[in-house]
């Protein structure tokens, strides 16, 4: 594989920066973002670096999809949502809208649906500790857990 990204499929648009060259590389439905850490010459051969560590799961996979994208090879299709992933995305939500100045009740009528919220007593409903731990999660996604989304299942 060489570095000719006129001829990859998709648009590729780079920028150079104090720490190298970040580029996107926008396919139908996916964006796949490159380092490099100097501008690389046309017709270079390409090479990848996945550091080991926690993310090198993620790094690895993103790379494979990448060179099947280049090569003309079908991506595997995209996994659904797990239970994880959805409360991964409730926890977001629910601390955009704590930071937004919404009370818990309406975190939990955007979250779970206001007719749900209503029929429970609120003082002690499950779903107002819910969205506590919603929130509290969100903040921690927010201060730099947001990584355990980039994990493979087999990482935790």
């Amino acid at each position: 594989m060489r570095f000719e990204p006129e001829s990859w499929p998709g648009r590729f648009v780079a920028r150079a920066g104090p720490d190298g060259v970040h580029a996107i590389l926008k396919t139908r439905g996916h964006e796949h973002r490159l380092w490099m850490p100097a501008a690389l010459p046309l017709g270079q051969p390409v090479a990848c670096v996945v550091p080991f560590g926690a993310d090198a799961a993620c790094g690895t996979a993103a790379a494979l999809h990448l060179w099947r994208h280049l090569s003309g090879g079908q991506s595997a299709p995209a996994a659904r949502p797990d239970r994880k992933l959805q409360r991964f995305q409730q926890s977001l939500r629910a601390h955009d809208g704590h930071l937004a100045g919404g009370s818990y009740r309406e975190i939990a009528e955007q979250i779970f649906g206001a007719s749900r919220v209503a029929g429970e007593n609120w003082r002690t409903s499950p779903l107002r500790d819910a969205v506590i731990r919603l929130v509290r999660s969100g903040a921690a996604l927010v201060g730099g857990d947001y990584k355990r989304l980039l994990r493979s299942k087999h990482d935790d």
